[in-house]
């Protein structure tokens, strides 16, 4: 059953997200591409074409910005219609555990957001390869001869960028769970403008979280005061990153099973649609 979940979630949210993921790479495109032309024109219209130059390119970043947070506010709006308006009636009467179709919104809406970021960070590339390409030329030679380079050095340190992408995708889970979570209690607790009491909750929930992790972090270090000494840190440059990667990684899986539950709970528990 979960299978079939996540198949109508991709068909549910395809239909929104696709068409804005290519959007974007396009803006790269032509971010990318204005920047060039007016760099090679720089010198003939200097004032005219710099205007234009960093107007396309302020527009370019704040595109890349907002296609961000249209990705993340089309997951949310697909769990708050789902669960929380006249939708919900339907979604509560299939015969699917509710912790099944919460894993389900946690699954697809982790894997959208992050096909998001890669979309943002592919067409921030897109921009910077077209835009910093010399004359005679489509793509930046000089980026493409260095990506062999940087490709070698991530196998090199192939331990540190597995946790680093283990601690992603923890972190994207946790992130999903805590928007879950705003959304839920605004929805079931506030009678009147619940996106709002969302927003409110969401805030309060990324203070507590994070009040936590200092707290949890801090007897840490005192008891080890040589993993912030600055000897330690050049002898072994690489001892901060494993040791921030492991840490927050098990705080955020830890903050993603008690937001788990606790939506889990006030879905089943609390919410009354009438």
């Amino acid at each position: 059953m979960l299978g079939k979940l996540l198949k109508y979630e991709y068909r549910a949210l395809s239909r929104t997200l696709l068409p804005l993921f290519l959007g974007v790479l396009l803006v790269g495109f032509a971010g990318g591409s204005i920047f060039n032309l007016q760099t090679q024109l720089q010198s003939r219209l200097p004032d005219m074409i710099g205007v234009m130059g960093a107007f396309s390119t302020m527009l370019g970043g704040l595109a890349l910005v907002i296609a961000g947070f249209v990705g993340i506010f089309v997951v949310l709006s697909r769990f708050y219609t789902n669960f929380f308006t006249d939708e919900g009636y339907l979604t509560h009467t299939l015969p699917v555990r509710p912790s099944t179709q919460l894993l389900a919104k946690v699954i697809s809406g982790g894997l959208w957001v992050l096909t998001d970021l890669v979309v943002c960070f592919g067409a921030l590339f897109l921009f910077i390869l077209i835009g910093s390409a010399g004359p005679n030329e489509f793509f930046s030679v000089e980026i493409l001869k260095a990506i062999p380079n940087l490709l070698r050095g991530a196998v090199e340190q192939w331990a540190i960028v597995l946790q680093g992408g283990v601690y992603l995708v923890v972190w994207l889970i946790a992130l999903i769970l805590m928007f879950y979570l705003a959304v839920t209690f605004g929805c079931i607790i506030a009678k009147k403008h619940k996106v709002v009491a969302s927003f409110g909750f969401y805030i309060a929930i990324y203070m507590v979280t994070n009040t936590i992790s200092s707290i949890l972090t801090l007897p840490l270090f005192l008891l080890f005061p040589s993993l912030l000494d600055s000897a330690t840190m050049a002898s072994n440059p690489m001892l901060l990153l494993h040791l921030t990667f492991g840490l927050t990684s098990v705080m955020y899986a830890g903050i993603a099973i008690v937001s788990f539950f606790i939506c889990k709970h006030m879905i089943t528990k609390k919410l009354n649609l009438e």
